[in-house]
């Protein structure tokens, strides 16, 4: 597990006039449905066992006030055919939709995450699928804002001058979002020698799972791990599951700067594989040609100075405060951990009444809903659920036909020996995580991936034990008071004090920025007439102080000749 603080460069006075805000959180839910006929060259369906979607292609374009977004919705069909063969068969159907965002700029930052919910499968007749899904599109944007007040009723700089500020410097970041474009990559998957020889390829699915990125020297340094599943028929009409983990790894010329917090989405779009014999003439080697392209959210730690009271030593001045949300990188998470999930044989669902032989092929997908900070223990529990499908070989329970004349008989009907069937269960997945650094209130954003999965049952249970890869970026919320403008009225002078030198007795608590306001002079003048050090200045102040007379500060000019 890797657990990374992301701390502010300490270069001098790092303080910026900009910090990114949240200014929009919303999601919109878009249905997808669509009719499709079975291509010619594949069999009728008996069954659907498992029907998935993902989303591809997705783009967002920035209008008046509107979001606007679309992209498809690939949904892969594995199905029994009318022959008790497994095939599969892939369909695309686009989707878009509109959020409204008031005051929404070509400057923001949109980090967008869809999620393909509600996947379902209809079988008009043998040969006619009706497929729907919802597309549920979750935007995050964020603003670069100026904090530093506005000042009205300047005539220039030797106005400008006389004003004091009291300013804080507090966390803040700044919010980018890259994208790698489409990036390749091939392999060659072979069987080894306890797994039975390719016949035909059924399915071959690919995820990316994200390991961690980090920025250096301008480069973006991506680790990840493909896992890839192909389902094939063998040459004597079983089935099998062949799986390889592999990394990936891509480096990109971002201009990254380094000290960020970034997490990297990969998704997969062009996927072939090919059945090619190995160095016996065995067809025992998978050739896989795919694409996939990262979308990268990036957060830069920051600081930003915040006027909290300003007042001109030589005009009236009044101020308007105001309030603001200043996020700032928290903590990265990369860390995996394992689940062994366990259900009874009741609990799961089947598409059909049939008693669980052997799980052909198990897939898992993982969901964090919630991540809780728990003060008294200083954890951070990341929550959520896993949902589970087996392809399992079954026997199905036989059926009977009714009896339709007096002294029939009951006949089995004609359904075969052994099957295949879709299982499915949810289990509830949870993480604990170091909450060092992590303040009670906090955003975060995560990615989750799923890899190792096997599938088993036995005469009570079905188990299936994989592992969770998580990417997390968390951001700490700070709400403060600041000056957003003043105006100054240069028709109103201060009154100043009658005597050249004042003696002043401070009150318990009182601060020097106080006196200084209340006499329209500095705090720096009044540290000098007092051989104050800075350190003094701001804690424990004199019994008595010297005041002195307020001089008006004038803007200095040099001429080179």
């Amino acid at each position: 597990m890797k657990n990374a603080e992301i701390n502010t460069p300490d270069n001098g006075d790092s303080a910026g006039e900009f910090a990114a805000d949240l200014i929009f959180e919303g999601d919109k839910m878009t249905p997808v449905a669509s009719d499709f006929i079975l291509p010619d060259y594949l069999p009728d369906i008996q069954r659907i066992l498992r029907v998935t979607a993902k989303n591809e292609n997705q783009k967002e374009q920035i209008a008046q006030n509107t979001l606007n977004f679309d992209g498809d919705a690939i949904f892969t069909v594995l199905y029994l055919s009318e022959d008790n063969k497994l095939r599969s068969v892939a369909f695309a159907a686009d989707y878009k939709g509109t959020m409204d965002v008031p005051g929404l700029t070509e400057s923001d930052v949109v980090l967008p995450n869809t999620t393909v919910e509600d996947v379902g499968a209809q079988l008009s007749n043998p040969r006619k699928l009706s497929l729907r899904c919802k597309t549920n599109y979750a935007a995050r944007i964020y603003r670069s804002h100026r904090i530093t007040p506005e000042i009205t009723g300047s005539r220039g700089a030797e106005d400008e001058v006389t004003l004091e500020r009291d300013r804080i410097e507090v966390p803040a970041m700044e919010v980018k979002r890259e994208n790698s474009g489409e990036l390749h990559g091939s392999f060659d998957m072979e069987l080894d020698a306890s797994q039975p020889a390719v016949g035909q390829i059924v399915l071959c699915e690919l995820d990316i799972v994200t390991a961690g990125c980090s920025a250096e020297s301008g480069m973006l340094n991506y680790r990840g791990e493909g896992i890839l599943r192909c389902l094939y028929e063998t040459p004597d009409g079983t089935y099998a599951l062949a799986t390889q983990r592999f990394p990936v790894a891509a480096e990109l010329a971002l201009g990254l700067r380094g000290n960020c917090g970034c997490y990297a989405k990969a998704t997969t779009g062009e996927l072939s594989a090919s059945v090619e014999p190995n160095s016996y003439g065995e067809p025992r080697v998978i050739e896989i040609d795919y694409t996939y392209e990262l979308d990268i959210p990036v957060f830069y730690a920051s600081a930003v100075k915040l006027t909290r009271d300003i007042y001109s030593t030589e005009y009236e001045c009044k101020p308007a405060v105001g309030n603001c949300v200043l996020r700032s990188p928290a903590r990265s998470y990369e860390t995996n951990f394992t689940v062994n999930a366990v259900k009874s044989r009741g609990e799961v669902t089947t598409d059909v009444k049939s008693s669980l032989i052997l799980p052909v092929m198990t897939e898992a997908v993982a969901k964090i809903k919630e991540l809780r900070l728990d003060n008294v223990k200083n954890k951070l529990y990341a929550e959520g659920n896993a949902d589970i499908f087996m392809l399992a070989m079954c026997r199905p329970a036989p059926k009977t036909t009714a009896i339709v004349e007096q002294g029939a008989e009951i006949t089995p009907s004609s359904e075969p020996e052994q099957s295949y069937c879709a299982v499915t269960f949810t289990v509830p997945i949870r993480c604990e995580l170091d909450a060092h650094g992590l303040e009670p209130n906090f955003g975060w954003q995560c990615n989750v991936g799923v890899s190792s999965v096997k599938g088993r049952f036995d005469s009570v249970n079905t188990y299936a034990d994989f592992e969770v890869s998580l990417n997390v970026v968390t951001e700490n919320v700070g709400s403060y008071d600041y000056v957003t403008s003043a105006s100054i009225d240069t028709a109103k002078r201060n009154a100043k004090p009658a005597a050249s030198i004042l003696l002043y007795y401070p009150s318990e608590g009182e601060k020097l920025w106080d006196i200084a306001k209340r006499y329209s002079t500095t705090k720096r003048d009044i540290a000098t007439a007092n051989a104050l050090t800075a350190a003094a200045a701001e804690n424990k102040l004199p019994r008595v102080l010297t005041v002195p007379a307020p001089e008006k500060r004038r803007p200095v000019f040099e001429r080179v000749i």
